[in-house]
């Protein structure tokens, strides 16, 4: 597109149609209400087979999907991700080891807007997504807001921010792409052409813009020409057969050579003057305060409260426009500021009351204006000591290398002395340059000293030899001859160099669209603009919420934004404002890992809170690094979050799944468990049954009430072998179930695995209802589990075999009658209470 504006397309390149941004391309832009009710028809996702079944979710509340390492979980996370626009996303690859590709990964969304009826939205990778995912927020770890930079330190970026970054290294790659392309042509030899003559002024004023007509004009050639340079030629031999005024006329030349060097000395000596930094300071001190100066004013209306920074020279550019103001237009020949009867504040025109009234409104108004024209004059002015560096002549002893070789031939240490001059003055310009693109002080650089008194005796002296030589010359005017001669030879070498001048400007006229361009990849107003926008994000309500999110983590952290800006790109450094860091010490030698997620976790939540919408949220394993304290910590935190909005949570970890369920619990949130396994040796398979580690026992001896229903069925058809192979699981089971009946039922939960906490409350009484004739209960069955379960070695010792579905029938009762038993006299036990 940006060749195409500059007519650089070759042959066969179409430039693409720019695309608008809109909201739908902006992840939690959109204002509709969504809710995601199921993810289904997943192919060429991973290894999950084509077919599976689908993957629900609760409608309200909290759902927490639990799956092992390896189950699928990851392949589901990455299709959101893809699909709701995550700030991070991964490449989605079919089953490496299928013969055939079948497609590119595709599932379908089934979702809720608004009040409507649930709706199927397919969705294909590298397509656009239904703009309406976009509304679902996905975070992961790779998807957080906190990073640690290339400094090792603790930054913020704000989610979308990256686009600037993105945008300025593609201009980058655009301009080095460009400068590649962009027609090449090495210098014209004007070694014999002095610049004095016509030949070698048009050769300097030589451009893309030159004509055909001028150019023919300054080749003009004819054998009248030939002639009369052969003639001036022969008469300036002559002329100069003597050696007196021969050395004299060279002598004199290069006098004249050495006093040109003398006045660029003047001129590079005069512009890297420390006077000429402090000016050149003072200059971007003046930018750098206007700029800022115009961006106060052009802040949205200021509070009433009185400012701070009055005494900040941001605050007396304001102050000198309003006296100007007074002065010259509202209150003329009265002193700044008139507080006479009935005066009026010259910034909000309102009477003169302790309050002041609406004054600040109309101030910006005006002082918009004025800090803008003033930052344009300082920019102006700063340009302007851009240009006249810029055409300093650094190079000034290899273009002046005949005067040079004298000067150093008459005096060795003024030319020593003059070389590291040049050396040093080449640094400080670059210094000084590189001071106005970057808006920052210069380097101190001492400039030894330019030797030019040494320079002015080298050139009395010259003149003083120049003068004993022409007295002793016979007085010819051989400067005439010489002069005319000049202009005819270099006009003769240029006509030699036709051509090299014809492709040159050929080149040179080729080469100045790339050169517009070119410049239309400059970065900088990306970076302004960036700048802008991320900081005007990061307002002092989206600060408060982030240390209140961190407050109530019980996260003993207070930060401060700090912005730092890079080419296209503004992060915020993370700073610790409740304690003092040590010079040189970053936040990340301070906070630890899990403090740093902990911290990510909040900014997340306080955008959202920041957003003021309550579309879905959907984490990918949020506590991984967490211990069981903040784990717990978490769980609480987005079981409060679903009361406001739908939240789905992809985890392995078993104890934050009970944490969620926890949480939900006491939160009185409804909870969806669902389960993400493998279904034979295919990941994938969707359960809406809670984890098996996570059950409660009724619904543990309901799940094997279910398997011991299926084992019935096939127990004809499989032998002893096969049989004991699904059976023996059933005990393995059944032994846990008992060990949970112990946690959960007989002590109530007051301990409880997978929790660090100890409950203690009035259900603490109903362990007492657990006797002796419930204790040989349990010890009988739960040994028997034991001898069957494979995890012991005794089977095979004691040569024990697997029971028929009848007895493992009777097995399943026992456990469930002594629950029930426990249960009831329980609840005997609390009415007598």
């Amino acid at each position: 597109m940006l060749k195409a504006h500059y007519n650089l397309l070759t042959s066969g390149e179409i430039a693409p149609t720019p695309k608008p941004l809109v909201p739908s391309d902006i992840p939690g832009a959109q204002a509709e209400q969504v809710s995601l009710l199921a993810i289904k028809n997943l192919a060429n996702v991973n290894a999950i087979p084509p077919g599976s079944r689908p993957l629900t979710f609760g409608d309200k509340g909290i759902t927490i999907i639990y799956g092992d390492n390896a189950s699928g979980k990851s392949g589901y996370a990455r299709v959101l991700k893809k699909a709701c626009r995550a700030r991070h996303t991964e490449p989605i690859y079919p089953d490496v080891r299928a013969q055939t590709l079948t497609g590119p990964p595709s599932a379908s969304f089934v979702v809720t807007i608004g009040n409507s009826q649930p709706k199927e939205l397919q969705w294909t990778d590298d397509t656009n997504a239904h703009k309406i995912l976009g509304n679902i927020c996905v975070f992961d770890s790779k998807c957080a807001r906190i990073i640690i930079d290339e400094d090792n330190d603790v930054v913020y970026l704000p989610y979308g921010a990256s686009v600037f970054h993105d945008l300025a290294t593609l201009c980058q790659k655009f301009k080095h792409s460009l400068e590649a392309e962009r027609p090449q042509q090495a210098p014209i030899d004007t070694t014999d052409i002095p610049n004095v003559t016509q030949a070698g002024r048009f050769l300097a004023t030589l451009n893309a813009n030159t004509t055909v007509d001028a150019l023919n004009a300054a080749t003009k050639w004819t054998p009248e020409d030939d002639k009369k340079l052969r003639k001036l030629n022969i008469e300036i031999a002559k002329a100069t057969a003597e050696d007196p005024k021969q050395q004299a006329i060279r002598l004199r030349n290069l006098r004249q050579r050495i006093h040109d060097l003398k006045i660029g000395l003047d001129k590079i000596s005069s512009a890297l003057s420390d006077k000429s930094v402090a000016t050149l300071n003072t200059k971007i001190s003046q930018v750098k305060i206007a700029q800022s100066a115009y961006a106060i004013a052009s802040q949205q209306s200021l509070p009433q409260e009185p400012l701070p920074g009055i005494e900040q020279n941001e605050w007396k550019y304001l102050y000198e426009a309003a006296k100007e103001y007074s002065i010259k237009v509202a209150y003329k020949d009265k002193d700044f500021p008139f507080t006479g009867p009935d005066s009026l504040c010259v910034l909000c025109m309102q009477p003169l009351s302790q309050q002041a009234q609406e004054r600040l409104q109309r101030f910006k108004s005006f002082m918009e204006q004025t800090t803008k024209k003033h930052l344009e004059t300082v920019e102006a002015e700063l340009l302007i000591t851009l240009k006249m560096l810029a055409d300093l002549d650094l190079e000034i002893l290899e273009s002046y290398k005949d005067a040079f070789d004298e000067i150093s031939a008459r005096n060795k240490p003024c030319a020593d002395l003059l070389k590291a001059y040049v050396e040093k003055a080449m640094a400080k310009k670059m210094s000084m340059e590189s001071a106005v693109q970057t808006l920052s002080a210069t380097l101190t650089i001492e400039l030894p000293t330019c030797p030019i008194t040494d320079i002015e005796n080298i050139l009395t002296s010259m003149e003083q030899d120049v003068i004993k030589l022409e007295s002793l010359a016979s007085p010819q005017n051989l400067a005439t001859l010489n002069a005319e001669k000049n202009e005819i030879a270099a006009r003769k070498k240029l006509v030699e160099i036709k051509l090299s001048v014809i492709q040159y400007r050929s080149v040179l006229k080729r080469s100045l669209p790339y050169d517009l361009c070119i410049r239309g990849t400059d970065t900088n107003s990306i970076s302004i603009r960036g700048r802008q926008i991320v900081s005007a994000a990061l307002t002092k309500q989206f600060k408060d919420l982030l240390n209140k999110e961190l407050h109530n983590f019980g996260a003993q952290i207070q930060l401060t934004l700090e912005p730092r800006g890079t080419i296209g790109k503004t992060i915020h450094k993370l700073r610790l404002s409740n304690c003092y860091l040590p010079k040189d010490a970053n936040v990340t030698d301070i906070l630890s890992e899990g403090e740093q997620r902990i911290v990510s976790i909040a900014s997340f939540l306080a955008e959202l809170e920041a957003c003021g919408h309550s579309n879905p949220i959907v984490f990918d394993d949020p506590v991984s690094s967490l211990d069981h304290n903040w784990r717990v910590k978490v769980a609480d935190r987005l079981a409060r979050e679903s009361a406001k909005r739908q939240v789905i949570i992809f985890t392995h970890d078993i104890f934050f799944t009970t944490a969620i369920m926890h949480a939900a619990k006491i939160a009185n949130i409804p909870l969806t468990p669902r389960c993400i396994q493998h279904f034979g040796d295919k990941p994938g398979s969707t359960s809406d049954e809670i984890p098996w580690k996570a059950t409660t026992v009724l619904q543990s001896i309901d799940a094997l009430e279910k398997e011991l229903s299926q084992l019935r069925q096939t127990r004809s058809i499989k032998t002893t072998q096969e049989y004991a192979q699904v059976a023996q699981p059933i005990y393995s089971k059944m032994r846990a179930t008992w060990e949970n009946a112990i946690e959960q039922i007989v002590f109530q939960r007051a301990v409880q695995r997978f929790d660090p906490r100890v409950s203690i409350n009035m259900d603490i009484m109903k362990v007492t209802v657990f006797d002796i004739d419930d204790c040989k209960i349990l010890l009988t069955a739960y040994k028997k589990c034991c001898d069957i379960t494979e995890a012991h070695s005794n089977i095979a010792v004691t040569n024990t075999l697997i029971p028929e579905p009848d007895e493992i029938s009777q097995d399943l009762r026992i456990l469930k009658d002594w629950v029930n038993n426990i249960k009831a006299k329980q609840e005997a036990l609390k009415k007598s209470s």
